[in-house]
């Protein structure tokens, strides 16, 4: 007789200090199809208790007692290169299981092991792969002479580390053919100073996309490093070069871009995102709260830009970007989006709360939400910008 026979859904939280891993093997039943363990703690300060033996007898009774088993979590503790060999319980585990979804913390030397075992899984193909990877001073990450390895059912890819790993990942061979992807996010934990490594960085996802995720649709780069950035004195610009690759994207439908920096949009660029993407895009987001100072100098475009660029997406319902609400003429065949319902702004820098109402009812007729505001966000030029969006929000009736 099982314990808790009807149990499908077990999350624990394990302290890397104290042994709890062979007491829950009772909690173990072949019921359970979704598992998430948790390892709270440093997993380098020398106090983990943990024999391998613990990690791979968990591993062995998972295998052995868990047929329906579509869900596997292991966070906090990153699997090495030893824990993939072909001999050991967490290769049989990883190989066998039904799985669906996987989310691992895994040292960078152990990604293309680990890629390669997965797709050798015949019977129960992954859909859903989300990787935290670290590096480790003892790694080496050479270029990959064989084929990449292939996951051909994967529909979401998900890669949190570092900005230079990251690229290194894209680049040298590493990561699989996912023919099916239709998501892939990347996740920074860090924060990339240099304008260069940005620029990389999206040539490489772009190069990888293309020739190896050729149907991608939806692309999140994210870093939430707020603090660190606040606190640079020149901090880079993500500019029009950097973001110009993704355009080789044919199929992309929702592109976030939510970095702490400023995204230098040009109207060059937005034509050629609308040339590539206009007819089935519908989300551009393109960090339109940065949390660092914005001269004003440096925004290359105005409301009317973002306006026309939307007319040329009819699908877009959702648009986030930085620009300049600069006065002008709005004459009566001024361009208009009907798809358009929200609209994030952050602090843009306007002039005339009159001419942005006006230009906002004539151009997206259907805007049901204006984000106008963040509590990182400010252009080091002006100080009540805020106070203005608010007005227009107010006058919008979108209160």
């Amino acid at each position: 007789m099982w314990p808790f026979q009807r149990l499908q859904e077990l999350q624990l939280d394990l302290a890397l200090r104290e042994d709890q891993i062979r007491p829950i093997l009772h909690l173990v039943n072949p019921s359970l199809q979704s598992i998430t363990l948790t390892f709270v703690g440093d997993e380098d300060d020398g106090a983990y208790p943990y024999a391998e033996r613990d990690v791979h007898q968990l591993m062995s009774t998972l295998r052995m007692t868990c047929p329906s088993l579509k869900t596997f979590a292991l966070k906090g503790l990153h699997c090495g290169p030893i824990w993939l060999e072909s001999t050991s319980t967490t290769a049989d585990f990883l190989y066998t299981a039904p799985l669906e979804s996987l989310i691992l913390f895994a040292r960078h030397s152990a990604l293309l092991p680990l890629f390669t075992l997965l797709s050798k899984r015949l019977e129960h193909q992954l859909k859903f792969l989300h990787i935290v990877a670290a590096y480790h001073e003892c790694d080496l990450l050479p270029a990959c002479e064989e084929a990449p390895t292939l996951l051909p059912s994967l529909d979401v890819l998900a890669l949190e580390t570092d900005h230079t790993l990251l690229c290194r990942q894209l680049s040298f061979g590493t990561l699989p053919r996912a023919p099916m992807l239709r998501t892939l996010r990347c996740l920074l934990t860090d924060f990339a100073e240099e304008e260069t490594d940005l620029r990389y960085l999206f040539e490489a996802i772009a190069q990888y996309a293309r020739s190896d995720a050729p149907v991608l649709r939806e692309l999140t780069v994210t870093s939430q490093q707020y603090e660190y950035a606040a606190y640079l004195p020149s901090p880079p610009i993500l500019r029009a070069a950097a973001l110009k690759p993704l355009t080789v994207l044919a199929h992309l439908k929702h592109v976030d871009i939510e970095l702490e920096i400023f995204c230098q949009a040009t109207p060059q660029l937005l034509d050629s995102f609308a040339h590539a993407w206009g007819q089935h895009l519908e989300r551009l987001i393109l960090s339109p709260c940065p949390h660092v100072p914005v001269d004003a100098r440096d925004i290359r475009i105005g409301l009317e830009d973002v306006i026309a660029f939307a007319a040329h997406c009819p699908h877009m319902h959702t648009l986030g970007i930085l620009f300049a609400g600069d006065e002008g003429p709005i004459y009566e065949y001024f361009p208009r989006s009907t798809a358009l319902r929200t609209l994030t702004v952050g602090s843009s820098p306007i002039n005339s709360v009159g001419y942005c109402v006006e230009a906002l009812q004539k151009g997206f007729p259907r805007l049901r939400t204006v984000h106008w505001s963040d509590p990182g966000t400010f252009v080091s030029t002006c100080l009540d910008y805020d106070e203005r969006w608010e007005r227009v929000e107010t006058r919008l009736g979108l209160c």
